[in-house]
């Protein structure tokens, strides 16, 4: 992910607090709000890209398996065209994660 840079001094993970996640190379932010974190089992949270102008919301829940951790992620948003371009990022990102947790 080293094309992602994020940014320390505007990531609060509590309710009413910010994040804001750039990408330089193509000019790219993503900026939303955290509307519920609940340690260590939930997350949610507003996603709204600065070049569009829809809004959408992403709720995270994380449960124990036998192998870790099961996490399941639900994104609402309005537009169903964008819904590929949405799930093909996650399953992109997410084994990145995996990797580095």
């Amino acid at each position: 992910i080293s094309c992602l840079r994020r940014r320390d001094d505007v990531a609060r993970p509590e309710p009413g607090g910010a994040f804001h996640l750039a990408w330089p190379g193509p000019g790219w932010h993503l900026r939303g709000e955290y509307l519920q974190f609940e340690r260590p089992t939930a997350l949610r949270f507003s996603w709204s890209w600065d070049h569009e102008a829809v809004e959408a919301e992403v709720r995270v829940t994380l449960a124990p398996d036998e192998d870790g951790t099961h996490i399941r992620i639900v994104h609402t948003y309005s537009d169903v065209d964008e819904r590929d371009g949405y799930a093909e990022g996650w399953l992109h990102f997410l084994p990145r994660l995996a990797a580095v947790v």
